[in-house]
């Protein structure tokens, strides 16, 4: 099973009532990997929110999915993640 870093952002959209959620797309075999890569790797995750959302939408979590989740809870974007 693979594991995936996934960010949800703060602001919440007044007139759909949805967060913003990034992906990354780089694979982790295990979750305990995943975390301790993220972990190890906050200040490129940050950089990358940071271009995506700017100043104002900061990350409310960050955490590790399988693919599974991902698609469960996946809502269509007008952009994909990026590998870290």
């Amino acid at each position: 099973m693979e594991y995936f870093i996934v960010a949800l952002m703060t602001l919440v959209d007044p007139v759909f009532g949805t967060q913003n959620v990034y992906v990354f797309t780089k694979p982790h075999a295990t979750i305990q990997e995943c975390k301790m890569y993220a972990v190890a790797n906050i200040p490129q995750i940050s950089e990358t929110l940071y271009k995506n959302f700017g100043p104002d939408d900061k990350p409310s979590m960050i955490t590790c999915v399988t693919e599974k989740t991902i698609k469960e809870f996946a809502i269509p974007a007008q952009s994909s993640g990026e590998e870290i």
